[in-house]
C-alpha cells in the first residue's frame, strides 16, 4: 500500500490529518518493534520483550486497518479529497 503518496495527495480536511497521524503512529512502532528485536535476548528479559513486541503489534495491527479504511472511504465515497 502506498500510503505516503495517497497521504501527499490529500487536501487537508479532518479525516486526513488524522490519517497522517495514524501513519505517524505506525512509522513510530515500527521503530520501537526494531528496536526491541535488535536487543539482545536473555532469558532475564524474554517475557518483558515479548509482551512490548505482541501489544506494539497488535495497536499497528488495528492503526494499519484504520488507515485502510480511511483509504476505502475516501475511494469509495467518490469524493476523494486530492489535489
Amino acid at each position: 500500500m502506498y500510503t505516503y503518496v495517497f497521504a501527499f495527495y490529500l487536501v487537508k480536511t479532518n479525516q486526513s490529518v488524522i490519517f497522517e497521524d495514524n501513519q505517524r503512529d505506525l512509522e513510530s512502532a515500527t521503530e520501537k518493534l526494531s528496536e526491541y528485536l535488535e536487543r539482545d535476548i536473555t532469558s532475564d528479559n524474554l517475557i518483558d520483550i515479548k509482551q512490548k513486541v505482541t501489544t506494539i503489534s497488535l495497536v499497528s495491527s488495528r492503526t494499519k486497518m484504520s488507515n485502510l479504511n480511511s483509504v476505502y472511504f475516501f475511494a469509495g465515497s467518490r469524493q476523494i479529497p486530492l489535489l
